[in-house]
């Protein structure tokens, strides 16, 4: 009896060390699926600023964007940009998660910007990972609140319930989304 116990545990042990490795190869594999996201993203609409400034950025933020954020669909998961301050209404925060979001935001501010994901399971077993996206310096042309006003005039004919809009260097201006099942 005793070895039958000592067999179960080591199973136990050993089914919790191998869920254990899963979520956190999981946790990885949504880190790596945002930040590939941020640097595609960042690296076009940079490569847009950087050779016709912040107007040609906000057109190709308009036109590629979400296109470039559904190319980032992986076999297994979903990956979506949110926000609390939106631009975009396909981007608002989902009902359903916005209390995760708002512990995110609460997160993110206390540790000054260090805390950076929340990770959890939804009903229906639907693992959600939520990463940050800090106010970059370069983001501030188009989301700070000092934007050009021809800028902001193009902003505001795109976007007519534009809110994302007077963000400070380092401020969390929204997430990306991971959705995924086991």
């Amino acid at each position: 009896m005793k070895m039958r116990s000592k067999l179960l545990f080591g199973v136990f042990i050993s089914t919790s060390i191998l869920t254990m490795a899963t979520n956190a190869a999981d946790k990885e594999a949504a880190n790596d699926l945002a930040m590939a996201l941020q640097k595609d993203l960042g690296t076009v609409l940079m490569t847009a600023m950087m050779e016709d400034g912040p107007m040609a950025a906000l057109h190709v933020c308009n036109l590629e964007a979400q296109d470039i954020t559904a190319n980032h669909d992986g076999d297994k998961a979903k990956v979506t940009r949110i926000s609390h301050r939106n631009r975009n209404a396909l981007n608002e925060v989902p009902e359903e998660f916005a209390e995760k979001y708002a512990e995110l935001m609460d997160n993110y501010q206390a540790s000054e910007g260090k805390a950076k994901a929340v990770d959890f399971i939804s009903e229906g077993e639907q693992h959600i990972s939520m990463r940050a996206i800090p106010t970059a310096q370069h983001c501030l042309a188009c989301h700070g609140g000092n934007i050009e006003p021809e800028l902001k005039a193009e902003i505001d004919r795109l976007y007519p319930n534009d809110e994302a809009v007077d963000f400070n260097l380092g401020e969390m201006r929204g997430a990306f989304l991971i959705e995924w099942q086991e």
